[in-house]
């Protein structure tokens, strides 16, 4: 795996936060989980973007089900 970062070209890594911590909401400068990076190809990128979504349409999500305010 070290071999395929060091050739040129354009690398992508995925870093997966437990959900409680505030790495998971776009503060990894605050992370207090033990996050997981991984290697990943331009398509799992894109489909891991796709996926999480932006905040504001997880919190609308969470207040049709009640959670947020």
């Amino acid at each position: 795996m070290l071999d395929d970062i060091t050739k040129p070209g354009v690398h992508y890594v995925l870093v997966k936060h437990d959900a409680w911590c505030p790495g998971a909401e776009g503060r990894g400068d605050q992370c207090i989980c033990n996050a997981v990076a991984e290697f990943a190809t331009l398509e799992q990128m894109s489909t891991a973007i796709v996926d999480t979504r932006n905040r504001a349409q997880r919190r609308a999500d969470a207040k049709k089900k009640g959670g947020a305010k």
